[in-house]
């Protein structure tokens, strides 16, 4: 599953949490986590559930939803031009 980096970062906003201490809170690198930030990493359920966790919000508030998929870019489907 893959983290809506936009809703991720505002529901830290409206939790006053920064990225350095939701790392602390969920006992991984800042590495880890601004990969998550930038929308590099799919993460797993257990991983969605501990940040919305630590966030006070539904895992389903912070994931990428099917919209966000249908591009092409997204789901590493190429895309291409009729001629």
């Amino acid at each position: 599953m893959r983290i809506d980096t936009k809703k991720l970062n505002e529901a830290m906003a409206e939790k006053g949490v920064f990225p350095k201490d939701l790392c602390k809170r969920l006992n991984t690198t800042e590495r880890e986590l601004k990969i998550i930030l930038i929308g590099g990493k799919d993460v797993d359920a257990r991983t969605a559930a501990r940040i919305s966790s630590v966030l006070g919000v539904k895992v389903r508030d912070i994931e990428k939803t099917g919209d966000d998929y249908d591009s092409g870019a997204v789901s590493g489907k190429p895309e291409t031009a009729e001629i």
